[in-house]
């Protein structure tokens, strides 16, 4: 959206009030983009393979990337009977 738009994300978010936070936020989607760009640019279609299926390959890899893994790490912290 920010290429789109021709402004940073910390523009979008209105926080340009501090120019250091804005920095950071940008820096880091800026780094979580680039990682998802490049995880998804590197999948390759099977010569098996419609146009359909790998790009619902590609959505699925996608929701797989921007899901939360955190939430099994830890047990919950309030206690059962």
């Amino acid at each position: 959206m920010a290429k789109a738009w021709g402004c940073r994300p910390s523009v979008l978010l209105g926080l340009s009030d501090d120019a250091y936070i804005a920095y950071c936020v940008d820096e880091a989607i800026f780094a979580f983009g680039t990682a998802i760009e490049s995880d998804l640019g590197s999948m390759k279609q099977n010569k098996k393979e419609s146009g359909e299926a790998f790009a619902r390959r590609k959505q699925n890899r996608f929701n797989h990337l921007l899901e939360s893994q955190g939430d099994q790490k830890f047990a919950n912290p309030i206690p059962t009977r």
